[in-house]
């Protein structure tokens, strides 16, 4: 069986802290009929990054995973020594950018076969689209709120998306999960890797920081208690619960290769714009192609994920792990941050 990628961090931990980079300005959010897994909110109309720009002229690219343990800390109630204690966790590099030559058409501007289209390539080293910031948001958040917009409820992309996050340990988002012979404990967790993938992996640390490449050999992560049902068995027809109960079951596998496949897509360059827009696999509105009705996934990010700014110093730890692709606007896809095209 195929052992795991440890993930390249220097120094350990330590080479993992930072200070934490100043947050956006947020407001008040307010609940709207969460769902099971992905949860609704309605945003405020705030300014973000990118909000000054026509919403059809902004892109952003999914840059991949990093762990991050400078900005989190546990929080023990009565336990005053912990209290301050810092924590791991898992975060997502995105980047935004804007097309300075568009000059109006909407979705027909990058879409319409008559005139050309402009092209939609800010994962390309030769692209006009100009960077308008990195950003970083946590890992379950920034996932699911693609999913919460992009498919319809019996398509593929859909189920295996859902299917990788139920599987995924989020809270904690290293977990608990076997015991060594000698009674210490096994943890689980995400491994960001290069290229912008990512798979599971255990660890011996309580903040699942180096992968232990060993324990793969022995334990197996079928027996382990994390696979989970369909979650939307009553919600489809016999035919597409049997066709989506193997989408479901064959994503959730340590390696996460059928979720990665489909989060892949976002690595290049993809409108902010969801067309047509879907809310928790419907349509919004009538077909989701409505002006009112479509959803601008950067402002979701923004306002709703709560994304941050990653300054200078975080780009600078991000650099070490190896794991994202290049945000900048002359850097070719496919290359790692840090591999000379900054």
């Amino acid at each position: 069986s195929s052992s795991f990628v440890a993930v390249p961090v220097t120094g350990r931990k330590e080479m993992l802290r930072h200070s934490s980079s100043s947050s956006l300005s947020h407001h008040p959010l307010t609940n709207h009929q969460l769902s099971k897994l992905l949860g609704r909110r309605k945003l405020s109309e705030s300014e973000y990054p990118g909000s000054e720009y026509d919403k059809w002229q902004v892109a952003y690219r999914m840059l991949g995973a990093f762990l991050d343990c400078g900005n989190d800390t546990i929080e023990q109630d009565g336990d005053h020594n912990d209290k301050d204690k810092k924590m791991c966790s898992r975060w997502i590099l995105w980047a935004e950018y804007v097309d300075p030559g568009y000059e109006g058409g909407g979705y027909d501007a990058y879409f319409a076969d008559d005139p050309p289209a402009r092209p939609l390539d800010c994962h390309n080293s030769e692209t006009e689209w100009q960077l308008v910031g990195i950003y970083r948001q946590d890992f379950h958040s920034f996932l699911k709120q693609i999913v919460r917009h992009s498919w319809a409820i019996d398509e593929y992309e859909y189920i295996v998306a859902l299917a990788g996050l139920s599987y995924i340990p989020e809270t904690p988002d290293c977990m608990e999960i076997t015991n060594h012979d000698d009674g210490s404990t096994v943890f689980v967790g995400v491994a960001p890797q290069p290229k912008g993938r990512f798979q599971l992996a255990l660890y011996d640390d309580e903040f699942c920081v180096t992968p232990n490449d060993d324990l793969q050999q022995k334990l197996a992560f079928h027996e382990m208690g994390l696979t989970t049902p369909l979650m939307l068995v009553d919600e489809l027809s016999g035919v597409a619960n049997e066709c989506c109960r193997d989408w479901w079951q064959d994503t959730q596998e340590y390696t996460l290769t059928q979720f990665n496949d489909v989060f892949d897509n976002f690595h290049y360059c993809t409108p902010c714009v969801v067309y047509p827009s879907y809310q928790d696999g419907y349509f919004i509105g009538d077909y989701g192609i409505d002006d009112n009705d479509l959803v601008n996934q950067c402002q979701e990010f923004h306002l709703h994920g709560h994304s941050k700014e990653c300054d200078n110093e975080c780009i600078a730890m991000v650099y070490a792990q190896e794991t994202v692709l290049n945000a900048v606007e002359n850097g070719a896809y496919g290359e790692s941050l840090g591999d000379g095209e900054q």
